[in-house]
């Protein structure tokens, strides 16, 4: 099985990229959006790198792979990105807050 990485997620995002911007409100505008999307996208990577091959550690984000694949999992940054924002509607973020919530949203999210 292939190492799936963020450079990988990026590459075939880029051109959905566009189909998303004529078809999704970006609650915090697209500068959040792509922020919060790569930071997930990163922390999708650490722990399908981390956790793939043990069997004895079961994620959302594995159980996603093994149902549909690397653009499943491409597909469950975007699910969870429009979630965060939504969430944190219009929210004036300090570096530091912004990490610690994303962090724990992404620990939550990713309980199988």
């Amino acid at each position: 099985m292939g190492r799936w990485n963020v450079c990988v997620l990026y590459a075939n995002s880029l051109e959905t990229f566009k189909r998303i911007s004529m078809e999704q409100e970006f609650t915090n505008g697209f500068d959040s959006w792509l922020e919060t999307f790569f930071q997930l996208s990163t922390m999708i990577q650490h722990d399908y790198d981390a956790n793939w091959n043990n069997s004895d550690i079961i994620t959302q984000v594995k159980l996603t792979q093994d149902a549909h694949g690397h653009f499943g999992l491409c597909d469950l940054a975007k699910e969870w990105t429009n979630e965060f924002e939504k969430q944190f509607e219009g929210e004036d973020w300090a570096d530091a807050t912004w990490f610690d919530e994303i962090e724990a949203f992404f620990e939550l999210k990713n309980k199988a």
